[in-house]
């Protein structure tokens, strides 16, 4: 109102008067309230269809009541609190679950105080809200007004129910990978299948990120499988791949994989004995290329893998250890040479069983004499704690029936 007049304050501090919306040539005259920094036309609280017209406030009380004058003559006005209701949208649903609230209360509201019962708070006309744990709440309105405030509870209004995050059901692992000594080995520039299975809540589609440890992480996918190759640095990676159904927080599962470095084989000989079962032995002489000068060998175990006999050693501070394992003995010496800074080895697998994997070399029970069938890229494989070492060599395999078998 452009033009108005104060007639009357009361111990809260609200102001009544007149107002005019215009002196000339047809003047509006309005009884008006001032409270809480909002001008209120006092008419905007009686019906419209009352025949009153209010046109001046001359004082109110203590707890709001207003008298006047109108185009009738006197009047006690007494504003009557807000009739609370209020509607939601949704009103259940798994975990993380946004509602849309709407005020439909009725009588003249000045503010309003939500609370959404797991200690969320809003003063929205009509706020968007988000649960984001389990459970059942009662949803609270609080409406103010000239006269007064009323609140309204609904109880048990809305349901949240818990979203589970995906389950792992195979995996994570790497189809192509070698397993030694506890190690899932790969092979510096080969391609690597990393898959891994999961269900998402309820049957919800689930998507994949890996990130393979060397920098490299690939897309979101809907696909639970993903190629990647390691470039020349070994050593051991961790792998990890993030699981979403879009629901819950993302699970996160790792492996360890370790790219192999190089191992240089300088005498390689295995040898079968078809008559008599747990005597099959290997000798193997190499260098392990990239394991550092001061590594410490106490209490540490390695595994040597030839051609797939595989035999634990347990190694003392001089590189010194005795193996046993599943399927053989044998016994071990690492040492460190100053002239090369290399580290080399020695070993011998004895007593083993080990037709089994080195068939796959060719190397059978038959007649075969010298030179020999030629066997290419026999390979060896040590595994040092978290490192892994590997090197392939060629061999000359002879054999009598029923009797015995060497490669070397």
């Amino acid at each position: 109102m452009s033009n108005s007049v104060a007639f009357g304050i009361n111990n809260l501090g609200q102001v009544v008067g007149t107002a005019w919306t215009s002196l000339y040539p047809d003047p509006v005259q309005a009884a008006i309230l001032y409270s809480g920094g909002q001008t209120v036309d006092l008419n905007n609280l009686i019906p419209t269809n009352s025949g009153w017209q209010l046109l001046s406030a001359t004082a109110i009380n203590n707890v709001g009541q207003i008298v006047g004058m109108g185009n009738n003559g006197a009047f006690l006005l007494t504003p009557l609190p807000p009739t609370v209701s209020f509607t939601a949208d949704p009103t259940n649903g798994v975990a993380w679950l946004t509602v849309n609230f709407t005020d439909t209360s009725a009588g003249n509201i000045t503010n309003r105080s939500w609370s959404f019962g797991d200690g969320g708070l809003s003063s929205a006309v009509n706020p968007t809200y988000t649960y984001s744990n389990a459970g059942v709440f009662a949803v609270s309105l609080t409406a103010f007004g000239l006269g007064g405030q009323n609140t309204l509870t609904q109880t048990n209004m809305i349901t949240v129910t818990s979203n589970h995050p995906p389950v792992i059901t195979l995996g994570p692992g790497v189809t192509n990978a070698i397993q030694v000594g506890g190690l899932t080995i790969v092979i510096a520039g080969e391609t690597n299948v990393f898959t891994v299975g999961a269900d998402g809540e309820n049957g919800a589609p689930v998507s994949y990120e890996w990130l393979f440890g060397d920098g490299v992480t690939n897309a979101w996918s809907s696909s639970n499988s993903v190629e990647h190759a390691y470039g020349t640095n070994c050593g051991p990676y961790q792998v990890s791949v993030v699981i979403t159904d879009g629901k819950e927080e993302p699970i996160i599962s790792n492996i360890m994989v370790t790219v192999a470095c190089e191992l240089i084989i300088t005498k390689l000989q295995a040898t079968l004995n078809f008559a008599k079962t747990n005597s099959d032995s290997c000798t193997l002489s190499a260098t392990l290329v990239d394991l550092g000068a001061g590594y410490d060998l106490t209490n540490k175990v390695m595994t040597a893998d030839v051609g797939g006999a595989q035999v634990p050693f347990q190694l003392d501070g001089k590189g010194k250890g005795k193996g046993k394992g599943v399927s053989g003995f044998g016994s071990c010496k690492l040492a460190y040479n100053k002239r090369t800074h290399l580290w080399t080895l020695t070993a011998k697998l004895a007593k083993g069983t080990w037709r089994t994997p080195w068939l796959n070399y060719s190397m059978i029970n038959s007649n075969i004499s010298k030179p020999g069938v030629v066997i290419t890229n026999f390979p060896a494989i040590v595994a040092l704690d978290t490192e892994a070492f590997m090197g392939t060599t060629n061999l000359h395999y002879t054999a009598k029936h029923d009797k015995s078998g060497s490669a070397k």
